[in-house]
């Protein structure tokens, strides 16, 4: 029984740190469980008899557990994406302990295997960030979303930072279990206090710098949730003036004298504009008549656009071979008393707006369009990534997606833009840990880069977020609803705006020295026992 017993113990610890994984992750609470969640999964390492596949394939059973649990919600929205996702989400995890586990074969100085897992975990949600199937909405220091009270060095050091602190917490714990097992307590009960005055000394500092939320001038803001269902109405045949109708009468309800701007959700026009005949759209004309009392208001509007003709080479990719060949964007237009400026969405969800690898993933066509996806891509090319609101106020706009890529906001914000708007959508998802998960990423955001973020959801939620992070006003998730409030402008840069992520290509640099550094010291141990023989 005892034997039958111990072939399950991997992936009893492997299921365990995906358990705790998910428990930890917002918005279900237990945050304080992330400290040591990857604990089992790092013991993996001690058991001799499992063979390198075996650890990766344990280990990515558990991460795996992680993804299905904790963003299960996407499913709704498109099944080949989320699976596609979770699977090449947790392969990298396990990789990371793959390598790790191989490492430390090699590398017995306890400090040098810390340094190792954790530039090498680092690495790999750096190249998240930037690669064909970026999708960064699991980096571990995401896990802090909802405890902005302990982050507030984000404005340093972004979400890697936190990485960093879950990453050498859980090695703290792990070393103290091989410590205790070894009976050697004394080092066990140090490296737990260790772990715990790192925590305590990181918690306090961020106190010290939650001081009140500042800015320099401010703008009064109508946010507006329709609450247009995507798959029941918005794509599913409603038409464009009933949609526009339905926000119309939300904007008649809360617009005043002293409104600067009104913002509207993603795609909120869903009907193609051409980019040359915008200022002719009925659409945005309809819009206008909205507010015809108030000449001086903008309409910041999510839109569908295209491009018949003199599209940027770089968007090639993204040609549809319709009669007349076009470019589709997903896009948000900053619609003036005398102008309309645009922005295109940049950072696409893979598998939903782009098609990563195309030739590798064209017999996948049929399926991943079936799913829910589109084969092919938007345009993404922008001449400028900031709207200028009435010549005195930059802002940096955000489209959906694009909120979970802290260093990309970071670029939106350092030519001097004072307050970022968000528009997304957030109706796909049947479950609430999508949504909940999405608002959360933005008040990353604000900390970051100490802006004020204007967060509209089609079908909520929608908020006001200050430079620290604080949700100011917010709306309920599936209801028709409007927001007016004041936000602060503010164009000083946070160090992590001007300075950019320097946690990533450090860890990047520092696994390329260590994988030098493995080899060698592999050859020489190779070249050792050769000379025995």
């Amino acid at each position: 029984m005892g034997k039958k017993l111990h072939k399950f113990i991997p992936i009893i610890l492997s299921l365990t740190s995906g358990l705790l994984l998910f428990l930890s992750w917002y918005p279900n609470g237990f945050i304080y469980l992330v400290f040591f969640a990857l604990v089992p999964i790092l013991i993996l390492s001690e058991i001799k008899h499992l063979s390198p596949l075996m650890l990766f394939s344990q280990a990515f059973a558990g991460f795996f557990m992680f993804h299905i649990l904790a963003a299960g919600w996407m499913y709704s929205s498109t099944f080949a994406g989320s699976i596609f996702a979770h699977i090449f989400n947790s392969a990298y995890m396990a990789l990371v302990v793959y390598f790790w586990s191989a490492g430390k074969k090699v590398l017995t100085s306890k400090i040098m295997q810390s340094v190792m897992l954790i530039s090498f975990w680092v690495m790999f949600e750096t190249i998240h960030h930037h690669w064909e199937l970026a999708w960064p909405w699991f980096t571990l220091g995401h896990v802090f979303a909802e405890k902005t009270e302990w982050i507030q060095w984000y404005s340093y050091t972004g979400s890697l930072g936190g990485s960093v602190w879950v990453l050498s917490t859980n090695l703290f714990f792990y070393f103290a279990v091989v410590a205790f097992r070894n009976n050697k307590n004394k080092r066990g009960v140090v490296l737990i206090m260790s772990a715990f005055l790192i925590g305590g000394f990181l918690i306090l500092l961020s106190q010290k710098m939650k001081t009140l939320s500042t800015y320099d001038r401010s703008l009064h803001v109508l946010v507006i949730q329709p609450n247009i269902h995507p798959q029941k109405e918005k794509f599913a045949g409603m038409s464009v003036e009933d949609q526009i109708e339905r926000a119309t009468i939300l904007i008649k309800k809360g617009v005043t004298e002293k409104t600067d701007l009104i913002i509207l959700p993603e795609t909120m026009l869903v009907e193609p504009i051409d980019e040359n005949l915008l200022s002719s759209s009925k659409w945005i004309e309809m819009l206008r008549s909205a507010i015809s009392n108030n000449s001086s208001t903008a309409i910041f509007t999510g839109a569908f656009t295209k491009k018949i003709s003199d599209w940027a080479i770089t968007d090639q990719m993204a040609l549809i071979n319709d009669s007349i060949p076009y470019v589709l964007y997903n896009s948000a237009l900053l619609i003036q008393k005398d102008s309309i400026q645009i922005y295109h969405k940049t950072q696409l969800v893979t598998l939903v707006e782009k098609q990563p690898f195309y030739a590798l993933m064209k017999p996948f066509k049929s399926f991943i369009e079936r799913s829910g996806g589109i084969f092919g891509r938007y345009g993404t090319y922008n001449t400028s990534n900031n709207l200028q609101l009435n010549d005195k106020t930059i802002l940096a706009p955000l489209i959906c997606f694009e909120s979970a890529f802290g260093d990309y906001t970071a670029d939106q914000v350092s030519n001097g833009s004072e307050l970022i708007v968000l528009i997304t959508n957030d109706g796909w998802w049947s479950s609430f840990g999508g949504y909940k998960q999405h608002l959360a990423l933005a008040r990353l955001r604000a900390i970051e880069t100490g802006r004020w973020i204007a967060r509209c959801a089609n079908t909520g939620i929608s908020a006001i977020i200050d430079s620290k992070g604080n949700i100011v006003k917010q709306s309920d998730y599936g209801e028709a609803a409007y927001i007016e409030s004041t936000v602060g402008l503010n164009s000083k840069n946070t160090f992590y705006v001007n300075r950019g992520n320097l946690i990533g290509p450090f860890a990047v640099a520092a696994t390329g020295l260590l994988s030098i550094l493995l080899i060698l010291k592999q050859r020489r141990i190779r070249k050792n026992i050769f000379k025995r023989k």
